[in-house]
């Protein structure tokens, strides 16, 4: 019990400096896997805003073109309602237009949506609006390539924030009624439906067979959102990359710190492990103090660390006090969740990757041979 007290209070001593640096690398993993997790939940959410998990259509190249709608029977919603994981359906009409305003011409996706009331108004994106000087109540002509050639005035009804903040796909927003009558389609025909799946269905391999599900069940063309906006989920894919490499990295830096300490108090102390020696003591039990009092002093920097970082995620959640820029980030801030088993596992495995450096010092008790080092004492 002394010797373990007596390196104990030699490790306190010695890891004050450790513990901060440990603990601000399980602060940075903790961060970089909460903000990967941010990242990959707002822009899921996102894009089932805009065109949902899954779009089911006739023909999927020419969606914003067809003229070859979508009966939607009750027969097909029960279909696609009895699939493991669908949340929910959204029907919808799109059509592809040039409208024209006092700025100039600008092509636009006309969706329809079935909350907007008035049949000659339009719902624009926030950053869109403004970049062809539209305000609330102005008019505007539209052009259609849609059975003919046809024109419409319409009047800007409202004005919304992109759900991505960004230009990916700039919908304008139609009363429902006023796409199927410029289509000449019924009230039960539309060119999509949109296929919301609940979060637990949104991974790579689950969307991906959904989605075949999907086009096997009704017959229809099948496209996710990773098939629709693969340089997103290639973006995501990138981010996750730099999470692993984030996690790696902090292991070696406070692996390393932990080794320097423990080898300074190694050669410190050569005549007392040499004097342990003589008395019977054998390497494994004069290593294990080591490893113990090295496992307590990075358990408490793991606290530390993960401590401050689940209250930075906490305030950045509720306040957004970090900003981005949405065209490189798509978001307007950084966005956090947390994710309680990513975490446990970033935690494990940064202890165990620390826990197997400390061998490499650990290994230079079995170098000391005890006579020679007692009669340097």
């Amino acid at each position: 019990m002394g010797v373990t007290s007596f390196i104990a209070k030699r490790l306190q001593f010695k890891g004050r400096m450790a513990i901060v640096v440990i603990a601000i690398s399980f602060f940075v993993i903790v961060l970089a896997q909460s903000i990967s997790q941010g990242f990959r939940a707002e822009i899921n959410a996102g894009i089932a805003t805009m065109t949902g998990d899954v779009v089911l259509s006739n023909e999927v190249n020419d969606l914003f073109q067809s003229d070859n709608p979508i009966e939607l029977s009750q027969s097909l919603k029960d279909k696609i309602a009895s699939i493991e994981g669908v949340q929910g359906i959204v029907p919808s009409v799109m059509n592809a237009s040039v409208l024209r305003s006092d700025e100039g011409f600008q092509g636009v996706i006309l969706k329809a949506s079935e909350s907007l009331k008035d049949s000659l108004g339009l719902v624009f994106p926030a950053a869109l609006a403004a970049k062809m000087g539209l305000n609330q109540g102005d008019s505007l002509t539209a052009y259609f390539m849609t059975g003919g050639f046809k024109i419409s005035t319409f009047v800007v009804s409202d004005c919304y924030e992109s759900p991505l903040g960004s230009d990916l796909t700039p919908f304008v927003y139609a009363d429902v009624h006023t796409l199927q009558g410029l289509k000449n389609w019924s009230e039960t025909q539309y060119s999509a439906i949109d296929v919301n799946l609940k979060d637990s269905y949104r991974e790579v391999k689950t969307l991906n067979r959904k989605t075949e599900e999907l086009a096997v069940l009704t017959g229809l063309a099948a496209q996710s959102s990773r098939q629709k906006y693969p340089q997103l989920y290639e973006w995501l894919d990138l981010i996750d990359f730099n999470v692993y490499a984030i996690i790696l990295l902090m292991s070696i830096v406070a692996g390393f710190n932990m080794i320097s300490g423990l080898l300074i108090i190694l050669f410190r102390n050569i005549s007392t492990i040499g004097t342990l020696k003589t008395l019977g003591m054998n390497n494994k039990s004069i290593a294990s103090v080591f490893l113990q009092m090295s496992a307590k002093l990075v358990g408490k920097a793991m606290l530390i660390g993960n401590g401050a970082a689940l209250l930075f995620c906490l305030v950045q959640d509720w306040t957004h006090l970090i900003k981005l820029d949405p065209v490189n980030y798509y978001v307007n801030w950084v966005p956090v969740s947390i994710d309680l088993f990513g975490i446990i596992w970033a935690n494990v495995v940064t202890f165990a990757v620390i826990m197997l450096l400390l061998l490499l010092p650990i290994m230079f008790i079995s170098k000391i041979d005890p006579s020679l080092s007692v009669k340097q004492r």
